[in-house]
Parts: C-alpha cells; structure tokens; sequence
C-alpha cells in the first residue's frame, strides 16, 4: 500500500492531504518548494488527482472530498 505522500509547500491540497495521510496513516513528507525536480513529479500527480475528482464530481465539485479515497485507491 501507499506508505508516504510527497508535496510540497503548495496550499492547495494542505487540508485535504494532512487528513487523508491522518486518516490512512500515510507519513506526509513535505519537501522545499525550490526543488524543481521533485515539483515535477509532484504536480504531475496533483494533475491526475485534479482530473480525476473533476470527473468522478460531475456536476457536485463542492463533494469533492468524499471521491478522495476512490482516486488515491484507485488501481
């Protein structure tokens, strides 16, 4: 399973990842927002993220947190 998460000082997802790794036990792992090559790999993985709560939220994006675990889970 997934172990850590990676991010980095961005406030978007702040709230939502510190509850999620709360939750599941998950250590989050915060790294320096100056490091461009680790950012890339990060924001690629926001990117999924975000493209996949935009689709499993059709129409209802405020319930974006309940379609969390489904996205992070996913196979």
């Amino acid at each position: 399973g997934l172990e850590e998460i990676v991010t980095d000082n961005g406030m978007a997802f702040v709230v939502a990842l510190d509850w999620i790794a709360d939750w599941y036990h998950i250590c989050h792992i915060w790294i320096s927002a100056y490091n461009s090559q680790s950012n890339g790999i990060i924001e690629t993985t926001h990117r999924t993220v975000c493209d996949g709560l935009v689709k499993m939220c059709t129409g209802s994006i405020k319930s974006w947190y309940e379609y969390t675990p489904y996205i992070f889970w996913a196979n």
